[in-house]
């Protein structure tokens, strides 16, 4: 009799189990692309490719837009004074853009306000082709780091789609930032193409010439990677191993980055004639590269100012950066004044 009640009790048991997985599995949330039915935003007669122009505005300041075109297999921010922009940056949102897929939310004109997709609150993105056709006209509105709101610029509809299109079209903080779509490696400069660098400071000059490498023969089925370079080294006696300096050097100058870019009025007050930081190179590609640094009251420098022959934009280069390219040494980083004191253990007090 007693196992007659375990056995009905072990099939209640095993009943309620299966009930409860049965109801998570129904009712378990499906993310949006799961869905039947969705909204598509890029017409399916079009893909990526025929993007030439992009337009991104915040409703608040309509004005103040950001225009991106297309030249060749590259991006230009036509409003940022036809800087390079960011290929990745650009790519991530057309291919959400066209993948997009949206479940409708709300039809009322009266909820924009509420998802932010109406006119003044939402931030526009717009994208056409060669002729100026709209491919897409898209309001983005609220949303958190997975999904948002969004709504076609010729319907009252508001959809929910994955993934933050805000933020995608360079909306940071409480407006749009155009420095975000800034290409932010301002010179590329392969070490194969570079025969000599000179390096000139306060500190003086110094010339690092590649030395060439004599032929050894290769056995091809064993590849090996490319051999470092070796330098010979005229002048910068302050520089403690030269050699070692001069492939930091050209490491650096694989990706000379930077932050931003100065309007022409700020750029036009500088002076890079009286500039004490240059490099110039030899070979492939010759370049000269000139900073200004900028000093605080300590005269501590914070950032520099560069230019780049052939290159008409003056760009924003950080301290950490300056000091990296044009071998300074980095500063010592001190606590601040209300860090806390750590404590020294009592066996080691009077030691």
């Amino acid at each position: 009799m007693k196992n007659k009640h375990v056995v009905i009790l072990g099939i209640i048991v095993i009943f309620l189990v299966a009930a409860l997985i049965v109801k998570k599995t129904a009712f378990a949330p499906q993310d949006i692309l799961s869905y039947g039915d969705l909204y598509a935003f890029f017409p399916d007669t079009t893909t990526t490719a025929d993007v030439t122009d992009i337009v991104l505005f915040d409703g608040a300041t309509p004005d103040k837009t950001i225009e991106l075109k297309r030249e060749g297999q590259a991006w230009r921010i036509v409003t940022s004074q036809n800087a390079a922009a960011d290929m990745g940056l650009v790519a991530g949102l057309l291919g959400h853009l066209e993948k997009m897929k949206g479940e409708p939310r709300a039809d009322d004109p009266k909820l924009h306000t509420d998802f932010q997709v109406d006119d003044a609150s939402a931030v526009h993105i717009i994208v056409k082709d060669k002729d100026g056709k709209e491919i897409a006209n898209v309001l983005a509105g609220k949303g958190d780091w997975k999904s948002s709101f969004v709504r076609p610029a010729d319907s009252d509809v508001v959809y929910a789609v994955e993934d933050n299109l805000r933020g995608r079209a360079g909306y940071v903080g409480t407006a749009l930032d155009p420095a975000k779509w800034l290409d932010k490696v301002a010179l590329r400069l392969p070490e194969e193409h570079i025969d000599t660098i000179t390096l000139t400071t306060p500190k003086g000059t110094v010339t690092f010439t590649k030395e060439k490498q004599t032929d050894t023969p290769k056995d091809h089925a064993t590849p090996t990677p490319p051999a470092a370079a070796s330098w010979s080294v005229q002048g910068g006696t302050w520089i403690p191993d030269p050699k070692q300096a001069a492939q930091e050097l050209a490491r650096n100058l694989l990706a000379v980055r930077i932050t931003n870019i100065l309007s022409p009025e700020d750029a036009a007050k500088l002076d890079f004639s009286k500039a004490e930081y240059t490099i110039t190179t030899t070979g492939k590609t010759a370049k000269t590269i000139t900073a200004l640094p900028q000093k605080e009251e300590n005269k501590e420098i914070t950032q520099a100012y560069l230019r780049i022959d052939g290159d008409p934009l003056v760009y924003v280069m950080p301290q950490s950066e300056f000091n990296s390219l044009f071998l300074q040494e980095q500063p010592a980083q001190t606590p601040p004044k209300d860090a806390p004191q750590l404590m020294m253990p009592m066996n080691l007090q009077g030691q």
